[in-house]
């Protein structure tokens, strides 16, 4: 790492002069000849102070609610947007530095101070918030983002060394992977399986596709003149450009265009007035930067290459220089024009602006298909024109229409129009429409056999855990329940098997199968397949042609078939399987040959006057009990047997005569 840094510097000493020149988009832009860009409207309507803190995030609620999340010295705090109050605060170890972000309606908290990644539940908003658990307990982390699409989150290592790599498919319960090793490592974006790297004092910024998680790869690299500390990174939408920063005095927020990954070109900068930038986020046409002392600082970048100041509010009036005072975080992802700060004074400003964003909610987002999805527009201004896209292939213009859902989990796009512009959104994987079916196929078997019967499921969604009622007719009468096993099943990998209902003599059973108990297993993939087996054995009195069932759809003990998904429970479809007792097998090369020497002679009519005179077991075939010495087929060895041995033994008699066909009816 050492030897890549110090190549690093001398291509910086040496070639930087070529390295920061703006290089030329397809099509030259004469920014001079640019229309001037509206200046945005900036109205604070709320100030929280906390009396020291750090970063703001925030969140939107399935309703439309909007929450502020500032990360104060001692905790979190939770800010309902719409009713402008507190809606919780989670208190924490006091620390100078915190980060947050969101993923579903979870907050992810990382800090300094070895504090672990926190998961908070937000599902009860605005009542409260519930502390899930701790990630990871005792480990410091200065920075995290979370790939939304895909349900990854990638944290800055406790030595800045690189990032580490964290599944979120069970929200509540991440388990990790590998990671990416780097000289040095401040912060990430993450989209898509995309991940851009601030590498601090690396000087540079990378791009990593983390499709194989076991295997990243670097597919983009670029350094940055001017040894500052390259402190953040942020994309564009369409990942043609990316800004960063550097928190460095005098260091410019720098804006560069990416689509050649290799020949990443520097095309603008821009510095507020007190020449000191901390983090730079993007959000449709618009560079939103928390500038420290020149608090928060809106820059026009629909032309990349010529951008324009368009709004500036400052959070901290003592000054204008560049010192660690004032604006530290801004969130501009609301949708809804509001905007959030937050500053090392401890204060969570709400701003309301004019800029046109784009914001809808959904009521359900999640149930059984059908679904029926009512959807509302809550963007903001005059709405001339909207466009629907559900992530079916279906659209609509309609102002707040209903879709309705087949089985599957869904992206949701809206695209408006309106008097001052246009803009669009989307929620990625918004809404889910469950159709998890249960499938007990039919089988056979025949008496003294134990039959395997499976239960298979069809999943859209991830599944972390299962409920599995279990009810077999004519036990104990005809058969025996044996036992409940997912060995060679899709769950064979789960973490816990448990019995939480067992009255096993009259064929009951309810088991719970969970995929993560603490070990990290995955959720149980989308896809079909057999997820428990059961066991059972056919008594010798089962009579052929006669049924039994398997079902699962009985509530045994208050217990009922269901499924959970993250955090939400539903019921999948039950099914009941029906088993045909076939008739017994007919296997016997020695009936009426007791000593099984294929020839009728006095040895077998001694066998068979033992066994009916002189209570003698026999020799019996397992498969027929009996056969041997059964000359009759009545089920008995008597005195017609022996006669019947004599017969072919002593008198010529012909066996097909004398002895019947045991595997005739």
């Amino acid at each position: 790492m050492l030897r890549l840094f110090l190549i690093r510097m001398l291509f910086l000493t040496i070639l930087s002069p070529l390295l920061w020149m703006p290089t030329s988009s397809a099509v030259a832009i004469d920014c001079d000849t640019l229309p001037p860009r509206p200046v945005i409207q900036f109205d604070s309507i709320a100030s929280f102070n906390y009396g020291g803190g750090n970063d703001c995030w925030g969140w939107v609620a399935p309703d439309g609610t909007e929450y502020a999340i500032y990360g104060a010295s001692n905790g979190l705090a939770f800010i309902n947007v719409t009713t402008l109050t507190q809606a919780d605060f989670v208190t924490g170890t006091s620390c100078t530095w915190r980060d947050i972000k969101t993923y579903r309606h979870y907050c992810y908290e990382v800090s300094e101070c070895g504090t672990g990644l926190k998961i908070i539940d937000m599902s009860f908003l605005p009542d409260s918030v519930r502390v899930v658990t701790t990630f990871s307990p005792g480990v410091s982390c200065h920075n995290l983002n979370i790939d939304t699409a895909r349900g990854f989150a990638y944290l800055v290592r406790p030595g800045y060394n690189g990032f580490r790599v964290i599944s979120l498919a069970n929200p509540e319960s991440p388990a990790e992977f590998s990671g990416v090793g780097a000289f040095d490592m401040h912060d990430m974006y993450a989209r898509n399986d995309t991940v851009w790297a601030a590498e601090g004092n690396g000087h540079s910024f990378s791009i990593w596709d983390m499709t194989n998680k076991s295997q990243p790869t670097q597919i983009g690299f670029a350094l940055i003149p001017g040894n500052g500390y390259v402190h953040n990174i942020w994309p564009t939408a369409d990942g043609r450009y990316v800004a960063t920063t550097e928190e460095t005095a005098f260091r410019t927020v720098k804006i560069w265009n990416t689509e050649n990954l290799g020949n990443i070109g520097l095309v603008a900068e821009y510095l507020a007035p007190s020449n000191l930038a901390h983090n730079a986020h993007i959000d449709g046409n618009y560079l939103f930067i928390s500038h420290y002392q020149s608090g928060v600082a809106v820059v026009d970048i629909r032309y990349p290459e010529c951008p324009a100041e368009v709004a500036r509010f400052d959070t901290y009036k003592p000054g204008e220089s560049p010192g660690f005072q004032g604006c530290w975080g801004v969130y501009p992802h609301a949708g809804t024009g509001h905007i959030y700060a937050s500053t090392i004074e401890g204060n969570l400003m709400v701003f309301e602006t004019d800029i046109q964003n784009v914001n809808f909610a959904a009521t359900p987002t999640i149930g059984s298909a059908p679904l029926s999805v009512d959807f509302t527009n809550l963007s903001a201004g005059t709405i001339l024109a909207q466009v629907w896209d559900f992530g079916d292939g279906d659209t609509s213009t309609a102002s707040s229409p209903t879709h309705v859902y087949q089985a599957g989990v869904y992206s949701v796009q809206l695209e408006i129009e309106t008097t001052t512009g246009s803009g669009q959104t989307i929620k990625p994987n918004f809404v889910t429409a469950l159709a998890e079916t249960t499938v007990i196929g039919d089988v056979s078997g025949q008496p003294t056999t134990q039959v395997a019967w499976d239960i298979d499921l069809t999943n859209h969604v991830p599944i972390t855990e299962l409920v599995i009622p279990v009810k077999v007719s004519q036990v104990p009468t005809w058969a025996t329940l044996d036992s409940l096993s997912r060995v060679g099943t899709r769950t064979a990998y789960f973490e816990q098997q448990q019995n939480l209902f067992n009255n096993k003599f009259f064929g009951e059973m309810v088991v719970r199968l969970k995929a993560n108990n603490g070990g990290g297993a995955p959720p149980l993939p989308a896809g079909s397949g057999t997820v428990l087996r059961v066991w059972m054995t056919l008594k010798s009195v089962a009579p052929a042609g006669e049924t039994i069932t398997l079902s699962n759809d009985d509530t045994l003990s208050g217990l009922a078939l269901s499924a959970k998904t993250y955090s939400t429970t539903f019921a999948p479809v039950a099914d009941t399987g029906i088993l045909t007792i076939l008739t017994p097998p007919c296997d016997c090369p020695c009936h009426a040959d007791p000593v099984c020497d294929a020839t009728p002679d006095v040895f077998d009519v001694v066998a068979a006057v033992d066994v009916a005179f002189h209570a003698s077991p026999g020799v019996f075939d397992p498969a027929c009990p009996n056969e041997r010495t059964d000359a009759t087929c009545d089920g008995l060895t008597n005195v017609f047997d022996v006669i019947r041995f004599v017969d072919v033994a002593f008198r010529s008699v012909d066996p097909a005569t004398a002895f019947c066909d045991p595997c005739l009816p």
